[in-house]
């Protein structure tokens, strides 16, 4: 899908509140991987894979969101810092996040 100049969307909900990962367990150091995954023995998922895919994509080719905004969750203000702040406890540098948050769209009208 990238190479046919589709930008991948990555939301913090389908991560961390609307699963069983919670926010609570997100650790940004790798001997605590496992817990910010949902306890398991390896990690499968939630941002630490975002991220890893976000730097094997590149931040052009990516945008994040949140999904928030409804009743049980936090305010989407607040889930862009939160994803911006795990984001960068991951290693993703603030370039790279003004890309994921501002993407530039190609001019496909010539």
């Amino acid at each position: 899908m990238v190479e046919m100049g589709a930008f991948i969307e990555y939301t913090l909900a389908a991560y961390t509140h609307t699963t069983p990962i919670s926010k609570t367990h997100y650790y940004p150091e790798v001997e605590y991987a496992a817990i910010d995954e949902g306890m398991g023995e390896q990690t499968s998922g939630g941002i630490r894979l975002a991220s890893e895919q976000i730097q094997t994509f590149g931040a052009d080719n990516c945008i994040i969101g949140t999904d928030f905004g409804v009743y049980i969750l936090p305010d989407p203000i607040e889930g862009l810092r939160e994803f911006i702040a795990a984001l960068m406890g991951l290693g993703t540098c603030l370039g790279d996040i003004r890309k994921l948050v501002a993407p530039t769209q190609p001019n496909y009208l010539g």
